[in-house]
């Protein structure tokens, strides 16, 4: 159960990285 939770928990984290990190290059690139 607990291992589940570290994977929705990592996935978000992942996920929220990568949108901060497409908004930089979006935000530079313009």
């Amino acid at each position: 159960m607990n291992k589940t939770l570290d994977e929705k928990i990592s996935g978000l984290l992942g996920s929220f990285i990568v949108t901060i990190f497409v908004l930089g290059l979006a935000e530079s690139i313009s």
